[in-house]
């Protein structure tokens, strides 16, 4: 009703970014998309909502789940690398990257009415796409290894290195005996 009343249109997905940053804040979300107008005027995209907000791309998204699925040690540090090259907030990528992993979750357990909310239906049909190749254990144990990284008080440098070293060791574990890709 804000957008309507100031005139403003979104693109499909923008709204449900939105509010997953406020994590139900109405203030919060009110702010952001004062940020959004601000930079994008009168027609919100996605795209310019992931430079102004700093959110990971949906791409590289699925290329770390995909790495970590395929126990792609390497190709899960290029990206944190490739992450780093172009300025992204790494604090960000670990939130959107947990995110995306519960959202997986959910859908795998046939629990898609709970993504309803903060997912619009192309992306939960892609989300239940991807999460037919995972285990929920695996998604479990990806969340909790993901979950103790603890960005908070840790500079650039540190950050990157703890999420490289929980990446490996998911990559890594998850191949068994398997070997590392590395």
């Amino acid at each position: 009703s804000v957008l309507a009343a100031e005139g403003v249109t979104a693109e499909p997905g923008v709204l449900a970014r939105v509010a997953r940053l406020a994590h139900g804040g109405v203030r919060d979300a009110l702010s952001t998309l004062d940020q959004l107008i601000a930079f994008g005027g009168q027609r919100l995209t996605l795209a310019a909502a992931r430079a102004v907000l700093g959110l990971t791309s949906e791409e590289a998204l699925r290329a770390a789940t995909e790495a970590l699925r395929r126990h792609d040690a390497r190709a899960a540090l290029d990206l944190v690398g490739a992450l780093v090259r172009e300025g992204a907030d790494l604090r960000q990528f670990l939130d959107d990257l947990t995110a995306h992993l519960r959202a997986l979750l959910l859908a795998r357990l046939g629990a898609s009415d709970a993504l309803a909310f903060e997912y619009s239906a192309e992306e939960q049909t892609a989300l239940e796409q991807q999460a037919a190749s995972w285990e929920p254990a695996q998604l479990v144990a990806l969340i909790r290894r993901l979950s103790a990284v603890d960005p908070k008080g840790r500079d650039a440098g540190q950050l990157q290195v703890h999420l490289e070293l929980a990446l490996l060791d998911a990559a890594l574990s998850a191949a068994g005996s398997a070997g590392p890709s590395a």
